[in-house]
C-alpha cells in the first residue's frame, strides 16, 4: 500500500451551508430534551391543579387550565417549540463561528490539513487511483471532449505535386522539422465551455483560478481565490477554496478531487472542460 499525504488549507467555511446544518443538529440535538421537558411541565401542571382542587375555594388558574386541558398534546407541542427554537439558535451559532474563521483565515491563511490516501499497488507496479470513497476521489465518468479530426499524412507522391510554400516548407518541397511541443501546448488546458477560444494551459506545479488579479486564471464571478489545481507526481488534483462552489462531473467537490482527460469542472455558475492539448 502506498500512502501519500496531501495537504491543503481551509480558507473559507460557507456561511449558509454553516446555518444549514447548524439548524439541523441543534433541532436533533434538542428533540428528547424537549420531549422530557414538555412532560415534566404536564404532571407538575396536573399535581398543580389536583393540589387546588381539593380545598373549598378554587382560584382561577388562567392559562394553566387551558394547558392541562391539551392533555397529552402538550409534552407534545413543548418538544417542537424547544426543538424549533434550539435549532434556531444552533444556526445562528455556527453561522457566526462561520464569519470568525473567515476573518481569521483572510489574516492567517486559515487551517492547514493533511490528508492520507491509501493507495493500493497493482501487478504492474502502478498505484491505482483513488476511489470514489476517499476524501480524495476521481468523479467515475469523464465526459468525453470533441476532438478535431486526425488528417492523415499525404503521400511522398502528393508532396511532391504540391510543393507548398509556407510555414515550415521550403520551396524545394524539403519539410522542415518543428521544434518540439513545450509543455504549455502538449499538456492539459482548462477550456472556458460556452466559449471554446477561452483557454488556459494548466502546467505548473500549483495553477490558482479565482476573480483576483494574482490568480492565474482570473475570471470575474468567482471568488477571490475560488480553487486550485495541483500537481503531485503527475497527477492533476482539484482543490476547493470557496467553500462548496466547486463541482466536477456534477459532484460537489468537498475537499479536492482527481482530474481526468475530459471532466467538467464547475466555479460557482462557470463550466470549463479539462483536457489534454485542446
Amino acid at each position: 500500500m502506498n500512502v501519500n499525504r496531501y495537504k491543503y488549507a481551509i480558507r473559507h467555511i460557507s456561511v449558509r451551508s454553516a446555518l444549514f446544518y447548524g439548524f439541523i443538529l441543534g433541532c436533533l440535538l434538542a428533540i428528547l430534551p424537549g420531549l422530557f421537558l414538555g412532560i415534566v411541565v404536564h404532571e407538575v401542571i396536573a399535581a398543580l391543579i389536583d393540589a387546588l382542587s381539593t380545598g373549598f375555594f378554587v382560584p382561577d388558574l388562567g392559562p394553566l387550565s387551558d394547558w392541562y386541558e391539551m392533555g397529552w398534546m402538550l409534552p407534545w407541542r413543548t418538544m417542537f417549540f424547544f426543538t424549533v427554537a434550539g435549532g434556531i439558535s444552533s444556526a445562528f451559532s455556527c453561522a457566526l463561528g462561520a464569519l470568525i474563521y473567515n476573518l481569521i483565515a483572510a489574516i492567517s491563511g486559515g487551517l492547514t490539513v493533511t490528508t492520507e490516501l491509501l493507495e493500493p499497488v497493482s501487478a504492474s507496479g502502478a498505484a491505482a487511483l483513488p476511489v470514489s470513497g476517499s476524501s480524495l476521489y476521481a468523479a467515475t465518468e469523464p465526459i468525453a471532449t470533441p476532438r478535431a479530426p486526425v488528417q492523415q499524412s499525404p503521400t511522398s507522391q502528393t508532396k511532391a505535386a504540391a510543393q507548398p510554400v509556407g510555414i515550415g516548407v521550403q520551396p524545394s518541397g524539403v519539410t522542415v522539422q518543428p521544434p518540439a511541443a513545450s509543455t504549455a501546448t502538449s499538456g492539459y488546458w482548462l477550456m472556458l465551455r460556452t466559449q471554446p477560444t477561452q483557454r488556459w494551459p494548466v502546467y505548473r506545479a500549483l495553477t490558482t483560478l479565482g476573480s483576483a488579479t494574482s490568480c492565474d486564471v482570473c475570471l470575474s464571478g468567482l471568488a477571490p481565490h475560488h480553487a486550485d489545481i495541483r500537481v503531485d507526481s503527475g497527477r492533476y488534483i482539484l482543490y476547493d477554496q470557496s467553500g462548496g462552489k466547486c463541482w466536477v462531473n456534477g459532484r460537489q467537490v468537498t475537499t479536492a478531487n482527481m482530474l481526468k482527460d475530459g471532466f467538467v469542472i464547475k466555479l460557482a455558475e462557470m463550466e470549463f472542460i479539462f483536457g489534454v492539448g485542446m
